[in-house]
Parts: C-alpha cells; sequence; structure tokens
C-alpha cells in the first residue's frame, strides 16, 4: 500500500503484488491509509468529463474494477446512459473466474496479526450467498450494458503502449488496446490507469462519480440513488468524491455507524491538504444551514458543529478569521430564527431572551471548543450523535454513550441499505 501510494501503481499491479484478483482489492481496499486514487477532482476534469459525457455518437470502454465499483454502489444501470459501452473479453473472463471460484469455496476462516492483536475472520454460508449474488450482479451488468469484444489494438500501437503489456496486468492492458483501437473513452474507477491512457495515447477518460451525475441529470437514476452512492465512495476511503451539503445531510440521518464514521471521514478531508478550503467550508456552511431546518436536539447540533470546526481549521490553509466570522453569523441567525419572533407580551418576550441566550451559549461554546481541539495534537475522538428515526423525519440526538473509538478499528465501511427516505 505504501508503494501504491508512493508510485504510479494501477490496481490491477496493486492486486498482483498482494496475491489477490481486482475484485477484492476494490470491494476489500482498506477504509484507513492510502485513498483509492480515481481522479485528481480539479473543477476543470469535472467540467471537461461533463463535456466529453454529453457527446451522443461517443465509445466508451469500460474496465473490470470499474464494473465492480459501479456494481459495489448499487449503480450499474448507470452505464445504460452511455451510447455505446464496450469491455474486453479478458474484463468479462475476470468477472466470470471470480464468480466461479466463489461457487466452489465453502466456508472457512483465517486468522491474522492486527498491530498486534490476533483477530479471527469467519466466511460464513451468508458471506458466500452475498458474494456469489454480488460477483452474479457484475457479470450480468456486463452482458446487459456491454458489447463483448477481443482486444487486438490497432495496426500500429501507440508510442509507449507496447512497453506497457510487461507491467500492466492482462485484463487493465486488453483494456487499453480496446481503447486505442476504437478510438474510445475510457470509464474506470483507476485513477492511475486513466493517467496512463492519457499519456501514452492522449485518450480522456471519465470516473464513475461523474457517470452517475450525468446519469441522474437525465433521470437514469433516482436523487436517493446517487446520495447513497457517493456516500458509499466516500466512507470507502477513494479519492476524488465531490460531496454537496444534501449528500452529507443524507449522510447524517442516516445514524448509527454511518453517521458517527462518516463525520470521521468528513473531519479528515476537511483537515487535508488536498481539499480546496474555501468550497468546502462552504459546503459545510450549506450543510448546517440545512440540518438546522430538520428535527435536532440542541445538544447534538452543537456536537457536530464542535467536530466540524476542528477539522476545518486544521486544514494547513485554514483562514481561520474568515471560517470563524461566517460560522458566527450562521449560528447567530440560526438561534434568532430558532428563538422565534419578539412579543409584545413581557413575560413571553423574556422567556425568548432566555431561549436566545441559551442556544447561543451552546453554539458559542461548540465553537470555542472546535478551535481549542484544533490547536492540539489530532486525536480521533467519539463522535457523540444517532438519529431516532421512529419519526416522520429522522431526528438528530445527542448519545452520550457512544464509546471513545479504539486505535485501529476494523469495521464494515458499507452503508447499509436504508429504506425508503422520508426526508429529503
Amino acid at each position: 500500500m505504501d508503494a501504491y501510494q508512493n508510485g504510479p501503481l494501477t490496481l490491477g499491479i496493486v492486486a498482483r503484488m498482494l496475491g489477490r484478483s481486482v475484485v477484492d482489492v476494490v470491494t476489500g481496499w482498506p477504509n484507513s491509509g492510502p485513498k483509492l486514487f480515481v481522479s485528481g477532482g480539479t473543477s476543470d476534469d469535472r467540467q471537461s468529463s461533463a463535456q466529453l459525457l454529453e457527446r451522443p455518437d461517443a465509445t466508451y470502454v469500460v474496465d473490470a474494477v470499474t464494473i465492480v465499483e459501479l456494481t459495489r454502489i448499487g449503480c450499474q444501470s448507470a452505464l445504460a446512459v452511455l451510447p455505446k459501452v464496450y469491455c474486453s473479453t479478458k474484463t468479462l473472463e475476470v468477472l466470470e473466474d471470480s464468480l466461479e471460484e466463489a461457487q466452489s469455496v465453502g466456508e472457512n476462516g483465517h486468522m491474522f496479526d492486527d498491530d498486534g492483536e490476533m483477530r479471527f475472520v469467519e466466511y460464513s454460508s451468508l458471506d458466500k450467498e452475498r458474494r456469489v449474488a454480488f460477483l452474479q450482479a457484475t457479470v450480468e451488468a456486463v452482458r446487459a450494458h456491454c458489447e463483448v469484444l477481443p482486444a487486438y489494438g490497432p495496426e500500429a500501437l501507440p508510442e509507449g503502449l507496447e512497453n506497457a503489456e510487461e507491467a500492466l496486468e492482462a485484463e487493465e492492458y486488453s483494456a487499453l488496446l480496446l481503447v486505442a483501437e476504437l478510438d474510445a473513452t475510457l470509464l474506470t474507477v483507476d485513477g492511475r490507469l486513466a493517467q496512463l491512457a492519457t499519456v501514452t495515447f492522449k485518450r480522456p477518460s471519465v470516473w464513475p462519480q461523474v457517470l452517475l451525475m450525468h446519469a441522474g441529470s437525465k433521470g437514469m437514476i433516482r436523487p436517493r440513488d446517487y446520495r447513497q452512492a457517493v456516500l458509499r465512495q466516500f466512507l470507502g476511503n477513494r479519492t476524488f468524491v465531490s460531496l454537496a451539503a444534501y449528500d452529507l445531510l443524507w449522510m447524517t440521518l442516516q445514524g448509527g455507524f454511518t453517521l458517527r464514521y462518516g463525520v470521521q471521514r468528513l473531519k479528515e478531508y476537511l483537515a487535508s491538504p488536498d481539499t480546496e478550503f474555501v468550497s468546502a467550508a462552504r459546503v459545510v456552511f450549506e450543510f448546517l444551514s440545512l440540518l438546522a431546518a430538520h428535527h435536532s436536539q440542541v445538544k447534538a447540533f452543537a456536537e457536530l458543529l464542535g467536530h466540524l470546526v476542528e477539522g476545518a481549521l486544521r486544514h494547513p490553509s485554514a483562514n481561520a478569521e474568515w471560517f470563524l466570522a461566517e460560522i458566527a453569523d450562521l449560528t447567530g441567525n440560526l438561534v434568532v430564527s430558532t428563538a422565534g419572533e419578539e412579543s409584545p407580551y413581557p413575560p413571553l418576550e423574556k422567556l425568548r431572551e432566555v431561549r436566545l441566550n441559551a442556544l447561543g451559549n451552546a453554539l458559542a461554546q461548540a465553537v470555542q471548543a472546535g478551535l481549542a481541539l484544533s490547536a492540539r495534537p489530532d486525536q480521533r475522538r467519539a463522535v457523540k450523535l444517532d438519529a431516532l428515526k421512529c419519526t416522520v423525519t429522522p431526528y438528530l440526538m445527542f448519545d452520550g454513550n457512544v464509546p471513545e473509538p479504539e486505535t485501529a478499528v476494523i469495521a464494515r465501511v458499507e452503508p447499509p441499505q436504508s429504506p425508503e427516505p422520508s426526508g429529503p
């Protein structure tokens, strides 16, 4: 993983080094450590990719890791929005081989060392059933949305592609051959492979999230499915994942592990030097405003506010003065709107003023706590929040029983399938 973080390794090369399949690499990418590089995520990248997807007669080549990723996030149907999608016979072969292997493997378990602690992982009959169903879905996605072709490449291989055969895995090399042969656009979750296609033979590429945005704009996937997919990518340690305020609201209202782990990931995202501070901060402001319009305990809102202030102010380029001024304006407006209008009846007005002061003090203390923590060494602390779901709209609440996180946590990072939302 260190080699992946510090070098230009593709996911196929990582799989070879680990002795695993690319399916295992994508579905089992660790939730800590190096992020799976998908795209640089600049505004120019997003704009150019969006323009590429608007072409009515374009052809696309998709590789195995991308089929797996789209299936993992439940949006393989988004491929239907593209005019023509191809994949190599090798891509289908990799997926079918993984399916055949999963069908033949029985129940088992293994032990491993995790920083000095022995842990046991069980592979039960239920695990097998889920894995077989998942891999069957990847194969069906190819058969439903892709034309499968053998990859021979053009008569004259582009300079640099000949030598790539020795370094790349056979399946990803076949995808590049097909791109060159068809003069197609590469659709891939592997940002390193996309860079290779651009550098080697000047072919453009797009990544899954911009495909989902395009499919959503065409009505091919529902907003709920898009937000769930984005959340799965964000929690799955991918980069780059573009988050909007409504995506964060959706994450918050899921409650449980999704909420708490998601807030931890959001704090890390805000503090990352790779994050554009001002644009990320504006998303946070919009998110807090949206959340304030939903049912929330004051203590819960303050808990979340403190965490976000801490994360944002850990950014190496954070403009603390501007950020805190914006937060002060936002919380001030929230306090006034929550306390209600002035009353001509003195006893009621006195109660309103008490409410104003109490709300203002609670939020101010949360901001000051976040500011103080941002100056200390970074240490993950508990996110004491949950969502109460027995109401019409999920209700954000403070949960003081949430334990402090362990130093190393092995946890399920996939958010559970959520019921039909009653919120946005």
